[in-house]
């Protein structure tokens, strides 16, 4: 795990986190519960069930809860602290998105990953960056969720998912099970199936391999490459 306990002891981030926390409590007007129970067989259902606790859950929940539905739960594989690609399997220095970019501080400047950036490593350092590293981003997301403090369990791997009229149930591998009102699904890039090798360029039909060489003396020209999925291959036509 990242430094992320002696980052937290940090005085400008401890600073940081009692500020945000009031800020969030001056607008707590409508973070009361309100959403009218529902129970399925004498037992009282999650009103929104979400698998996977990285960012896009987090944030979910974090809003979600600020807007008084507060009978909710992240279900997350990975032992707390390594939820997502970051720490993980995840191989980039920096994360894809420009550093400007918002959403999980929900409008309040004291959450967002500039304040928590510069409180860490100071204005300057954050001034010289233009992604964020990955490893910070993902101290941000451990940070964020102290922050908004929603029900988590970990080490929860689902692999059933059944509904019917009145909901959802969840079931996970060591035989539990979750009945929800709503489910969401915020698996990141597990959510688009099985992880599997690519077939190689030069077994596609129409598709040869080719490499990158200087353009030609006598005609000045070079094969046109192209993108081959995320692997970035280059191929070129062989029509």
């Amino acid at each position: 795990m990242s430094s992320v306990v002696q980052a937290f002891s940090n005085p400008r981030l401890t600073e940081l986190t009692r500020r945000v926390r009031a800020e969030l409590d001056m607008l707590s007007f409508a973070t009361k519960p309100w959403v009218i129970p529902k129970f399925h067989d004498g037992r009282k259902m999650l009103d929104v069930a979400i698998i996977g606790a990285g960012q896009s859950g987090l944030v979910l929940a974090h809003a979600l809860k600020r807007r008084g539905v507060t009978n909710l739960l992240l279900l997350d594989r990975n032992p707390a602290g390594f939820e997502g690609v970051w720490e993980t399997y995840a191989r980039n220095h920096e994360i894809r998105s420009p550093k400007t970019i918002t959403g999980s501080d929900l409008g309040v400047p004291s959450l967002s990953i500039q304040s928590f950036f510069e409180a860490k490593h100071g204005p300057e350092a954050w001034a010289a960056i233009k992604r964020v590293p990955r490893t910070d981003w993902m101290d941000y997301l451990r940070w964020y969720r102290s922050i908004a403090d929603v029900p988590v369990e970990n080490g929860v791997e689902v692999v059933d998912i059944d509904y019917d009229a009145d909901g959802v149930t969840v079931m996970a591998r060591d035989g539990s099970s979750y009945r929800t009102r709503i489910l969401v699904l915020a698996t990141g890039m597990d959510g688009g199936g099985a992880w599997v090798v690519p077939l190689s360029p030069g077994t596609l039909p129409g598709l040869t391999v080719v490499k990158r060489k200087r353009p030609s003396a006598s005609t000045g020209t070079r094969p046109k490459p192209s993108k081959f999925g995320s692997s970035a291959l280059s191929c070129s036509s062989s029509g």
